[in-house]
């Protein structure tokens, strides 16, 4: 139960600190950590711990090698380097606790990586067999530390010791056992004989102190994600990911699935007094079947909860009409999204969802019920009398036989909605009211959706709507019968068309519909619009109409689809834009000459795109903020495509005089070399440089020691 998939790690560094706060006052613990600032470094350095954000050298040497996997890369750089003794005390042979002389170890570092690269890093124990190994083929006589300083618990009692270390493979060899339990606990119970359990006793009790102090830690648990146990996944049995696993896991017994079981529920049920949100996202095998108990507890045992996802399938149409008779128990929630699915063939009734009614303090209702049967219960959203956004994805049928949607008229009592979200829906006529929509803030209209006549009028009146988005397939129903919905496209066309230009209060517009774009606004329309994005996956040519090219407040345009090939504005249109994102168009800017773009300062492109062709100079050189993205070549030919992506950085790109952040993030085919730093060396405004990473950390390092001057972000 965490932010991502279970880590164990994560318990064993927190448990690891507490102990030293409260036993070594004096000692600062620090934790070198691989990869960007998270939850764990900011709850790491707020209980006095400090965090020296670092990444080994030589990671990608090893990364690269064949057949490693990642199981055994992770386990790599999160050991911690540490040495002393192992089973015998007064040896050299664990690296549990290593004391460095930096300045000596600096010198031979060099050297200890490429052994480690001679070697493949193929090495006994990890990190401890290559040092171990190391100094062997090196006859290096590395001091001894002092047994106290990694006192293994085997070794029985000691009032000396400082730091203890649990092991497993000493137990082994102290008692004889042929082989230990898997669960780690009863490694160290079973051990506790060997010294009568003074020692075992005091480390166990440490160890769960500081885990009870975790739980108690209301922060850490305030926003939860529930996943399940790798080991007790099918698929993830099958990848052999499971952290530590040489091989595919075997299928476990039932003694080991029910063990698991309890000690999620009972897990669930310690910390879950700190949930406010509550997130089931994970479809693992070993979680699904959990989820209506999981609910039951947190209806029970979590008085703050606040808001629910729940988007992972249920077993059946049983357990989802269990999961929400337990949600509406929830009475504090303010927000639910859900996503309502079964993993039986047979579709889930929206019947079921007949309980949520009872939560009465909901603001924020979203339901995809694409994948249900039947129609919303009547009575359900009328009584949510505190939402104020709804968002309903329903199953498409035949247009006459959308479902129709209401939620009270502006009835007393009825919801106020400020933001409304439709998919494959009818708007009952009743709604489109200003008791009903008069305070809407957001409309957003997808799929296939039926609106009242009435709605055009209606949203030219509310002077608080300033975000749109309409689709292809929306249309205008006078529900006097099928002739509404037989209108001719271009009458439609119209219909949407006049809808638009009655907006004046719009800053924001989504369009799925093409069609609009190439035909004239009345003049005086959406003068306050100032984000416009079109996508639509048909599309072939785009001919912007000089109204729309014209707007005074336009500052930001998105165009996005699959195959638009053409692009055409008036040649003096567009000339308040600040942003253009055209990073999923094969855009090229040798054919978009008429364009002039005065004021654009932030340009989303894509690594073909900006193979083909760069901006003219009198739009590259007003630049701030450029992004390349990844471009979606599933409808072109690969092989061929393949060949126009983004090898090198165009030298013309120094032409960029004013260009402050460059971001890479999306080039997966761009390797940065020497003649590449060259190009931004020349870009003399850059200031941060963002990279993803496939880069690898020589190329990140090299540009550091290049470009001092530069901030080099690399993506984790």
């Amino acid at each position: 139960m965490q932010h991502s998939p279970p880590n164990d790690y994560e318990i064993f560094i927190k448990a690891a600190l507490l102990s030293a706060r409260a036993n070594a006052p004096s000692l600062v613990p620090v934790l070198l950590y691989q990869g960007q600032p998270n939850d764990l470094t900011k709850w790491f350095e707020g209980n006095g711990g400090k965090v020296l954000f670092h990444r080994l050298p030589f990671l990608s040497d090893f990364a690269s090698l064949p057949g490693a996997k990642p199981e055994q890369r992770d386990v790599l750089i999160q050991h911690e380097l540490s040495i002393g003794p192992e089973l015998t005390r007064g040896k050299s042979e664990n690296t549990g606790v290593l004391v460095f002389n930096m300045p000596e170890m600096k010198k031979e570092l060099p050297q200890f990586i490429k052994y480690g690269r001679a070697h493949n890093f193929s090495f006994g124990a990890f990190d401890q067999g290559w040092i171990m190994d190391y100094k062997k083929d090196h006859n290096k006589s590395w001091a001894l530390l002092a047994d106290e300083m990694n006192w293994k618990a085997y070794w029985g009692g000691s009032p000396n010791a400082t730091i203890l270390h649990c092991s497993k493979e000493g137990w082994e060899k102290q008692d004889g056992c042929g082989g230990c339990p898997p669960v780690y606990v009863d490694i160290l119970n079973r051990a506790k004989t060997i010294d009568g359990g003074d020692m075992y006793a005091r480390m166990l009790k440490e160890f769960e102190r500081c885990k009870v102090a975790l739980e108690e830690c209301p922060a850490w648990w305030q926003a939860v994600s529930v996943w399940g146990d790798p080991c007790l996944n099918v698929r993830e049995r099958q990848r052999g990911t499971y952290p530590g696993a040489n091989e595919v896991l075997k299928e476990p017994d039932r003694r080991s699935q029910l063990a698991a079981k309890r000690s999620t529920l009972a897990g669930f049920t310690r910390v879950a007094r700190h949930f406010r949100q509550l997130h089931f996202t994970c479809d693992w095998d070993d979680v699904v079947p959990l989820i209506p108990q999981l609910l039951a507890l947190a209806a029970v045992n979590s008085p703050h909860l606040e808001s629910v996802l729940l988007s992972a399938p249920l077993a059946d149409a049983q357990a989802c009409k269990g999961a929400l008779q337990r949600l509406s128990r929830m009475v504090t929630l303010r927000a639910l999204k859900m996503r309502l699915v079964s993993q039986d063939p047979k579709p889930p009734p929206c019947s079921c969802l007949e309980p949520l009614s009872a939560l009465t303090q909901l603001h924020s209702l979203d339901l995809n019920l694409e994948e249900c049967a039947g129609s919303l219960p009547p009575s359900l959203l009328p009584r949510l009398q505190h939402l104020t956004h709804l968002g309903l994805r329903l199953q498409f049928r035949r247009v006459h036989l959308l479902a129709r949607v209401s939620w009270g008229c502006g009835s007393p009592g009825a919801p106020r909605l400020r933001s409304l979200t439709l998919s494959n829906a009818c708007l009952a006529p009743e709604e489109a009211t200003l008791n009903s929509l008069g305070q809407l803030e957001s409309l957003r209209l997808q799929g296939h959706c039926a609106v009242p006549v009435a709605l055009r009028t209606l949203l030219h009146s509310l002077t608080g709507l300033t975000s749109l988005e309409l689709h292809d397939d929306v249309w205008r129903n006078d529900f006097n019968g099928a002739e509404g919905l037989e209108a001719d496209e271009e009458s439609e066309s119209d219909w949407c068309l006049g809808l638009l230009a009655g907006c004046s209060q719009l800053r924001r517009l989504e369009l799925y519909y093409e069609a609009l774009i190439s035909r004239d606004i009345p003049p005086g329309s959406l003068q306050q619009l100032s984000y416009l994005s079109l996508d639509d996956p048909d599309m072939l040519e785009l001919h912007m109409a000089a109204s729309w090219a014209c707007l005074p407040s336009l500052e930001s345009l998105r165009l996005a689809g699959e195959l638009l090939y053409s692009f055409k504005a008036p040649s003096r249109g567009l000339g308040g834009l600040k942003e253009l994102d055209v990073g999923t168009l094969d855009f090229n800017w040798r054919e978009q000459k008429q364009l002039h773009l005065p004021q654009l300062t932030r340009l989303v492109t894509n690594e073909i795109s900006l193979k083909e062709a760069l901006p003219p100079r009198r739009i590259l050189r007003k630049l701030r903020h450029l992004s390349v993205e990844y471009f979606n070549y599933d409808n072109y030919e690969y092989e061929d495509t393949v060949q126009q992506l983004l090898k090198r950085l165009p030298g013309r790109l120094v032409e960029a005089t004013s260009l402050e952040v460059l971001d890479l993030r999306g080039c997966r085919s761009l390797k940065l070399n020497k003649a590449d730093a060259g190009v931004l060396r020349g870009l003399k405004s850059l200031r941060r440089l963002e990279l993803n990473e496939y880069q690898g950390h020589e190329v990140v390092t090299f540009l550091r020691k290049q470009l001092s001057d530069l901030e080099v972000v690399e993506e984790q």
